[in-house]
């Protein structure tokens, strides 16, 4: 059996990181003090404050992919916000927030983390994106795919619906949300209790047709897992542990294919 090709993680500030992106993209606007001092202390450097051959590399194999996943991972009040580049070595830089809910029902950042992990992998990048997720089993499972056939939609009574559009009139959203979860039952609680952890990417590849973009949105609690359909009638459903992976692992081959195209 062949061995799975290992992660190499490394964590660094912020501030060296992105000067050592503007070095390696050419910005014309030159470093100050303070982003020279942040890249000369980091692993960055080989020498003073020349790039270690190996980072350069990577950061412009990083900067110039044609194929990127921007990641949005987000449980407990932390929030993962990684952006993850395909090439011979894939690369997978990750910022960590920590978060509180607002008024509207959505996220505010409260704090940013100073440091930052680059990640790289010459393996499947599905182990990259694996390490942003929340630590739920059903999301981090193996790649296996939930057919139309056995997917269960979440359904919305109407009443339900209207009760809650008039409800937000007059009321915080978090509130109306959280009448939903006391009053609901079945499937359609299941749903509403399981927003406590979600998972969203959006995939680009330019291609020499023009970019091709993909996405997936998934939300989550221990015991339930439901994919977003985009849809009118049910705009979620639920799935089988791995269908995140599996739907990974379908962009990924989207990608590979559309990135091997000729130009119309």
């Amino acid at each position: 059996m062949a061995e799975t090709p290992s992660i190499h993680a490394t964590r660094l500030p912020l501030r060296a990181w992105n000067s050592a992106c503007r070095l390696v993209g050419g910005d014309p606007i030159p470093l100050d003090e303070d982003d020279r001092a942040a890249l000369t202390a980091s692993p960055l450097v080989a020498e003073g404050t020349t790039l270690d051959d190996r980072w350069s590399g990577l950061i412009a194999s990083y900067l110039d992919s044609p194929s990127s996943v921007r990641i949005s991972a987000s449980r407990g009040g932390l929030l993962y916000r990684a952006s993850l580049a395909l090439g011979a070595a894939n690369v997978c830089v990750l910022e960590r927030f920590t978060t509180r809910p607002t008024s509207a029902g959505g996220l505010a950042t409260v704090n940013r983390d100073d440091h930052l992990e680059v990640s790289v992998t010459t393996g499947h990048p599905w182990t990259l994106l694996r390490r942003v997720l929340p630590p739920l089993a059903n999301l981090r499972a193996d790649s296996r795919q939930t057919s139309s056939r056995t997917a269960t939609p979440v359904q919305i009574p109407d009443a339900v619906l209207a009760w809650a559009q008039e409800q937000c009139l007059t009321h915080p959203s978090e509130q109306v949300l959280a009448t939903l979860r006391e009053r609901s039952s079945g499937r359609l609680h299941d749903f509403l209790s399981a927003d406590g952890a979600s998972v969203s990417y959006a995939w680009t590849t330019q291609t020499p047709r023009g970019p091709s973009l993909a996405l997936a949105w998934y939300v989550a609690s221990p015991e339930h897992l439901f994919r977003a359909t985009f849809a009118e009638d049910h705009p979620f459903e639920e799935v089988h542990p791995g269908d995140l992976a599996f739907t990974f692992d379908w962009h990924l081959l989207g990608a590979l294919d559309a990135l091997g195209a000729p130009a119309a």
